[in-house]
């Protein structure tokens, strides 16, 4: 018994021994499983880290988490707030750049993906079995890649392309003017004017079917040129220039270029080319001046719409009778088959009147100097300088040109002469479908939240009010692409004037595609890949092409507030342009308001409300670089609308049953308020140099990126109450609210 006894008592320790192991065993499991998961997201953390210090190690602090600096007050500066670590790390820029930005980054992104798409062997050859010019746009690439090739061969291609125009050796006798048969045969390198096919705004159709004429020099001198030693150091180049084009034709063709005289000693050839350059100066300085004195007539006229600035082909060839020069001839000439017969009573767009009128005179003047040389020295220059950047190494590192890398031949060629069809290949690899569909649907909701901006305004009758949510209601948009470049039948004939052989030099093949380019009867398009957005007032439209559709604008993980303060502001910005300074004039299908249609006490109310914008952007940007904002005028109404109208519509969203989850365990410690604006903030943030600076607020009609952020919150009380800003502080100053919808 007592044996028993302890033989039962060793089976229940054992049993026990067995139970207390399992348990161990599946403890182990579990701690084994979460160490493995553990390691593994670590693993995740880490690569996501060092892509992202990759990408900051390129252009300094790119990434939210390197940027916000929350030892900044924001209600003091909330682009500081914000962008402190983007602007403060960027010791240096990228050789070649004189911006960061977050578009600049998004743009090198697209460049990218579009360089793999070509360099792609297995993906050429699938697709020059599809369509013959995707061939052709192989080959271009190729070419412009090609600098062995342009090395070898000089500047032949150029001095054959002016030989053919001018007529052969020697010019004695025979100056060149500018006139009828000298424009046809040099088109589209012609100066004073340009010519080129534009979409007629006074029409519901998009396609481009209208010619505009406006003044042009193909030069484009920075103005500091004029100064004694800028001007003297270029007249040296421009020497240079001469020489090297004289001794590739006496090497290559045993005589002078076809646009000397024959016969020169060396002396003579000296005096030829000292003449030559003091005629091109000369020439621009007038142009310059001329262009000057009258370019503000180019801003007031910026909408298209003025009945003043359609003229007659009879009118126009009359105001330039005195030098023989029959538009009427070279517009049917030139222009693409397809388009209706072209006689005197045919309108086209005079962009720039008083300036052309000017040159007429510049021309007259030019024709009789110096026995004409000084018009026909300019005209040849006019041919030369084209092309010249597209010559062997020589000719640009003389001229700081773009250089002909991967990035050079895509940003400057491939994608303006081939643009439907390098778009076909960044749309089936790098547009998604999904991600459209997502925006379509904040695009919805902001669409919802404006009309309700629209109800709310109390400046604005019952019955203007309708007609600005009919607008609303009729606006289009296109999302991510064109559909356009689905229709093959319609690519085919845009392009079936391109004739790109293997043989053809780099040249040929650029003066080719340049000729075709310019009158292209296609519909106002940009291709996917574009890193922008706009508002159309004349179709009443708006567009945010595939390029822009990144972070930090969008990204499907993004939590809901970060997508709707980027891409939904945004959308909300280019749909405020149908409501803003100049889109108001403009109805549903775009066509101008009549004048006596307009609410007279309304227009009033809106017209001391843009009174407030522009005056408070003028005590804002008091730095001497833009004097007056009204010419950002639009864009800062855009950009305070915009913001309000995705705030508004981020609210609608989160009441959906479609609300996104916040993902970014990086912004825990913000509010989904604070959040949003700092979403909105960041796709802002920028860093210029001094030069860039002043080419921006010349040129640039929006207000510089502290003040697109800075300005729309502080006009916004939502912002204040989410960072909890006083009144009174810069963030909050309740004396200078300003607020169109």
């Amino acid at each position: 018994m007592g044996g028993g006894g302890d033989c039962r008592g060793i089976q229940k320790n054992k049993k026990i021994f067995i139970f207390i192991l399992i348990i161990l065993i599946i403890l182990l499991l579990f701690l084994f499983l979460f160490v493995f998961i553990f390691f593994i997201k670590q693993q995740i953390d880490n690569i996501d880290n060092k892509k992202e210090e990759k990408n900051d190690n390129l252009w300094g602090c790119t990434s939210l988490n390197c940027s916000l600096n929350t030892l900044l007050d924001p209600c003091d500066d909330f682009y500081d707030y914000v962008c402190y670590g983007f602007v403060k790390n960027t010791s240096n820029l990228p050789e070649g750049y004189t911006r960061k930005s977050q578009f600049n980054i998004l743009w090198e992104k697209s460049y990218k993906e579009i360089i793999d798409l070509l360099n792609n062997k297995e993906l050429r050859k699938e697709k020059i079995l599809d369509n013959s010019l995707f061939k052709q746009m192989f080959q271009f690439y190729d070419s412009c890649l090609n600098n062995q090739s342009r090395e070898e061969i000089k500047s032949q291609p150029l001095l054959e392309f002016i030989e053919k125009i001018i007529g052969g050796s020697g010019a004695v006798g025979r100056l060149r003017k500018l006139e009828t048969e000298w424009i046809l045969k040099a088109f589209p390198f012609v100066p004073f004017f340009d010519i080129e096919t534009t979409w007629d705004v006074r029409k519901e159709s998009l396609e481009k079917s209208m010619f505009m004429l406006q003044p042009k020099s193909p030069f484009s001198f920075p103005n500091n040129l004029w100064k004694d030693n800028e001007r003297i150091n270029f007249e040296n180049k421009l020497k240079k220039i001469l020489r090297y084009l004289i001794d590739d034709s006496l090497e290559i063709n045993k005589k002078l270029p076809a646009f000397m005289e024959s016969g020169l000693n060396e002396e003579e050839i000296n005096l030829n080319i000292e003449r030559r350059v003091k005629n091109l100066i000369l020439v621009e300085q007038k142009m310059s001046k001329a262009f000057e004195k009258y370019s503000n007539t180019l801003q007031r006229f910026s909408n298209w719409d003025e009945p003043e600035l359609y003229l007659e082909l009879g009118e126009i060839s009359s105001l330039f009778s005195s030098i023989s020069i029959d538009f009427v001839k070279i517009l049917n000439e030139i222009a693409s088959e397809g388009n209706p017969l072209i006689n005197e009573k045919t309108k086209i767009l005079i962009l720039g009147n008083e300036i052309l009128k000017e040159y007429r005179l510049i021309i007259e003047w030019a024709g009789n100097e110096d026995g004409g040389n000084v018009l026909s020295d300019y005209l040849d220059w006019a041919l030369i300088w084209r092309i010249l950047f597209e010559l062997d190494f020589r000719f640009s590192n003389l001229l700081n040109s773009y250089k002909k890398d991967e990035i050079g031949c895509v940003k400057n060629f491939v994608r303006i002469y081939f643009k439907h069809w390098l778009d076909k290949l960044y749309v089936e690899k790098f547009v998604d479908k999904k991600v459209i569909g997502q925006i379509e649907n904040i695009f919805s909701f902001i669409k919802q939240s404006f009309g309700q901006l629209i109800n709310e305004a109390n400046w604005i009758g019952d019955e203007s009010k309708n007609k600005a949510k009919i607008k609303l209601s009729k606006m289009k948009q296109n999302i991510g692409y064109y559909k356009l470049i689905e229709d093959l039948i319609f690519l085919n004939k845009l392009y079936k004037k391109y004739k790109i052989e293997e043989n053809m030099s780099w040249i040929e093949m650029f003066v080719q595609l340049n000729r075709n380019y310019y009158l292209w009867p296609t519909i106002d398009y940009q291709a996917s890949f574009f890193v922008d957005g706009y508002y159309k007032w004349a179709f009443n439209s708006l567009a945010i092409y595939g390029g822009i559709m990144h972070s930090p604008w969008f990204d499907p993980a993004f939590p809901g507030p970060l997508n709707f303060g980027g891409i939904g502001t945004l959308l909300g910005h280019e749909i405020s342009h149908g409501f803003d300074s100049s889109g108001f004039h403009f109805d549903e299908n775009g066509d101008r308001i009549d004048e006596k249609d307009v609410d007279k006490e309304m227009n009033k109310k809106m017209e001391e409300k843009f009174e407030c914008f522009i005056n408070q952007y003028n005590n804002y940007e008091n730095n001497n670089l833009r004097p007056n904002t009204r010419f950002t005028l639009s864009e800062n109404i855009a950009d305070n609308a915009g913001i309000r109208a995705s705030y508004k519509a981020w609210k609608l969203f989160t009441t959906s049953p479609k609300k996104i989850k916040n993902l970014n365990k990086s912004l825990n410690q913000f509010t989904d308020e604070q959040i949003f604006f700092i979403g909105n903030a960041f796709t802002y943030c920028s860093v210029m140099t001094e030069e860039d600076k002043n080419n921006y607020a010349k040129t640039d009609n929006h207000a510089f990126p502290k003040a697109r952020v800075n300005l729309p919150l502080s006009n916004f009380q939502a912002f204040a109450k989410a960072f909890e800003c006083s009144s009174g502080t810069k963030m909050n100053n309740n004396e200078q609210k300003c607020q169109l919808w």
